[in-house]
């Protein structure tokens, strides 16, 4: 792996198509994935959440804040229009989720530091961003009480999910960036 890529050192930016084709991708995966699971029975609405969730902080750590905003809200939108999944009165929420969750590894992206700690500070963005919508949603802020009960089962039922996106999406994160590097290498000499 290029010393680039590893904690401490700022990755390098992709460029704008490059930013382009990893949303993309992860869209279409965020979609076609869960779809596929359902279809043999072996996923939920939290386990499309989980890998929409897993993807969408991919797509922030390594595209930044733009591209893991627009990507997070597409997958939700794209979700239920293809798939019916999320529910129709989880869309705006899960939106706001994902959307919240790629903002804030958007703008780690850039940042010398583990991508574990941009998992875990985009995974409690994301939930801050749910929250927000659902205290909203429930005739502004005089129900916060029910906006962190729903925050608190969302984390309790997708705790092995979340450990999940732990696990995996670093080392993806640090393989995108080296990918990244190498591409840019050669333009560099």
């Amino acid at each position: 792996m290029p010393p680039a890529v590893g904690a401490g050192r700022a990755p390098v930016p992709l460029d704008r198509r490059s930013r382009a084709l990893v949303g993309l991708v992860a869209v279409v995966v965020a979609v076609a994935l869960p779809a596929l699971m359902r279809s043999v029975g072996i996923a939920s609405d939290q386990v499309s959440l989980a890998v929409q969730g897993g993807l969408v902080i991919i797509v922030g750590l390594v595209a930044g804040p733009v591209t893991g905003v627009l990507a997070g809200a597409a997958m939700a939108v794209v979700g239920f229009g293809l798939t019916g999944s999320p529910t129709d009165y989880l869309v705006p929420f899960v939106a706001m989720e994902l959307a919240g969750s790629g903002l804030v590894a958007g703008l780690l992206a850039r940042r010398p530091l583990f991508p574990l700690a941009g998992v875990l500070l985009a995974q409690a963005g994301g939930r801050l961003a749910r929250l927000v919508a659902v205290a909203i949603a429930a005739d502004g802020f005089s129900e916060v009480t029910v906006a962190i009960g729903e925050g608190w089962e969302s984390v309790r039922g997708g705790l092995v999910a979340i450990m999940l996106q732990w696990l995996l999406v670093p080392p993806i994160v640090l393989w995108l960036r080296g990918w990244a590097a190498s591409r840019e290498a050669p333009e560099r000499a």
